[in-house]
């Protein structure tokens, strides 16, 4: 019996524990703040994600696609560094695309410096290059790199950062406390949790606990049995 109502409870852990919910970003930037620009008609930069229980924090698109707002806030998938590195499931990119896309986010001291300091339109310039580096990381040549004539061009950031980055595809990230957020068939972030706690947990449905009560009733009737006989 204990055998059976622990692998009821791991698959539990397994199928709720990295749940979610959290608000979308729009692609256009219409619903964020944070430190972003549009840019190749796509929301570049760092967005203010908020979760069901009203925590906030930054978070980075990783996939240049272009995605609709559900009606709906949806439920989102947290993946860890370890799970990264171990390809868990749902997970869009490889491990050495997401240790890179996480070397550039970790080298972004502006983020954490009061907008008295950096003005907020800089921090959204430095943002949207590296997310165009990020969107080139995950897809080559999805995002086109800024030139000379772009207000965003900033001494050809995208395209330094984007080189420098792909020469380190084993970064170790474990120590920045980053996360990645998936939104099943949808987009997906990458978001540093030096600046927020953690997402809020998932309630378990009432169906998954009718079917544990189930399955724990069934061991105690085949017990019984067995004791009979």
């Amino acid at each position: 019996m204990k055998t059976t109502i622990s692998f009821a409870l791991i698959a539990l852990s397994i199928a709720f524990g990295g749940n979610a919910n959290a608000a979308f970003l729009a692609s256009d930037c219409s619903n964020i703040a944070g430190y972003h620009m549009v840019y190749d008609n796509l929301c570049m930069g760092f967005g203010e994600f908020m979760t069901q229980n009203g925590t906030h924090f930054l978070a980075m698109s990783t996939d240049p696609a272009p995605h609709a707002l559900p009606s709906t806030e949806p439920y989102a998938m947290v993946y860890s560094y370890q799970d990264v590195q171990n390809g868990a499931s749902g997970l869009k990119w490889t491990a050495a695309q997401y240790n890179e896309m996480a070397y550039l986010v970790q080298n972004y001291p502006a983020m954490y410096t009061p907008d008295s300091q950096v003005p907020a339109w800089a921090k959204g310039i430095a943002a949207a290059n590296m997310n165009i580096a990020i969107a080139n990381i995950a897809v080559p040549g999805s995002v086109p790199f800024p030139d000379a004539s772009s207000p965003i061009y900033n001494g050809n950031q995208a395209q330094l950062i984007y080189n420098q980055a792909l020469g380190i595809p084993n970064f170790n990230w474990t120590y920045l406390g980053m996360q990645i957020v998936s939104i099943p068939g949808s987009d997906e972030y990458f978001s540093d949790q030096t600046v927020a706690p953690t997402l809020a947990a998932t309630p378990i449905p009432p169906a998954v606990w009718l079917f544990v009560s189930g399955l724990i009733g069934l061991v105690g009737v085949s017990r019984r049995k067995a004791f009979r006989t």
